[in-house]
This record gives C-alpha cells, structure tokens and sequence, in this order.
C-alpha cells in the first residue's frame, strides 16, 4: 500500500534543499517521485525536485520571489496554498 500524507522538513534541519530530504520523505511515503509534488518558494527547492524527477508548485510569496522561480524555469506558481489545501482535503 502506498503511504501518504504530508512530509516537511525539521525546523533545524540543513538538509533542504538537498534531494536527500526528498528522497527519506519518498521512502516514508513508499511513493515515486512522479506521485507527488513538492511545494517551495525558492529555486533552490525547485532544483532539488527537479533532480529527482519531482514537480514542483511554486509559492510565491512576493513579486521579487516570483521572478526568481519564473527565470528559473518554474511553470506552475501560486500566491495562497489555500487551492491545495482544499484540494487535499478533498482527497
């Protein structure tokens, strides 16, 4: 059975952005990187989930936070989480 839920970082934690982060949440939820999709707000996170295979929604917090994940490459950007919020709880 696959696992699911939501899987974040520690507060402490010097790991995020580094794929390894996303590769023990993939193991904790016994999914493939293509059956989830992380959610950040810098292209640093956008290139960790690039590297596995991971989309990725930006959060965009602020114009200049947007422009940032936009020249990066970034095609999918929101301003509220409230759309996925009310999408998981729909689920």
């Amino acid at each position: 059975m696959v696992g699911s839920g939501t899987h974040g970082r520690r507060g402490n934690s010097p790991l995020l952005p580094d794929p390894d982060c996303l590769r023990r949440a993939l193991l904790a939820l016994e999914t493939e990187p293509g059956q989830c999709v992380m959610v950040g707000s810098s292209p640093a996170e956008l290139f960790a989930a690039r590297r596995i295979g991971m989309p990725f929604i930006g959060f965009r917090g602020d114009e200049k936070s947007y422009r940032k994940l936009q020249a990066d490459g970034c095609e999918q950007t929101l301003t509220s989480l409230s759309p996925l919020i009310d999408a998981a709880r729909s689920t």
